[in-house]
């Protein structure tokens, strides 16, 4: 009970009349809050950022916005907020939440990205920490890899498959 109140504190579940055929109490129904309800990504890449939303149910949403990945800490943290606040102000609401996609290595305990090949103004920074603090919805970060094999594991066409192999090619 707990739990489901805390998932309708924060509308991410809508109780709706329930139908019974039975006799006693009606009881409620619980939804997911497909209305309302959106998700943000951000793709770090070597020449280009994304940020991306969907909706819960994850069909894309058409407000992506794309920048050039600068190559200081204060300038990508400047560009980035910039483009996460014309994405929220669209939106009229914050998002459920926040997926980043980060080259390099990263600490899966702390959020702390380790090594960045590439962008070695991200070393030692934590992205993640970063946004969650300022914006106050939950920011999760994984390595692209990981993350790639996590969106084609929970898509369409690996749902049939019993194993699967995820094999990146990108910049750098």
């Amino acid at each position: 009970s707990l739990a489901v109140q805390q998932l309708l504190d924060k509308s991410l579940i809508m109780e709706t009349e329930g139908q019974s055929d039975t006799q006693g109490r009606k009881g409620k129904h619980l939804h997911l809050n497909t209305s309302s309800l959106w998700l943000m990504g951000i793709i770090i890449g070597m020449y280009q950022t994304r940020i991306i939303s969907a909706t819960i149910a994850g069909s894309l949403l058409d407000n992506t916005i794309r920048f050039e990945t600068p190559g200081t800490w204060d300038e990508f943290l400047a560009r980035l907020n910039d483009a996460i606040s014309k994405i929220r102000d669209t939106a009229q609401t914050d998002p459920a939440g926040c997926a980043i996609s980060m080259p390099g290595m990263n600490n899966d305990e702390t959020g702390e990205i380790l090594y960045s090949p590439n962008l070695h103004f991200l070393d030692g920074k934590n992205l993640a920490d970063n946004l969650h603090h300022r914006y106050s919805f939950p920011v999760c970060q994984l390595q692209e890899i990981r993350a790639i094999a996590y969106g084609a594991l929970h898509g369409d066409v690996a749902r049939s498959c019993k194993n699967i192999f995820c094999l990146h090619i990108g910049e750098g």
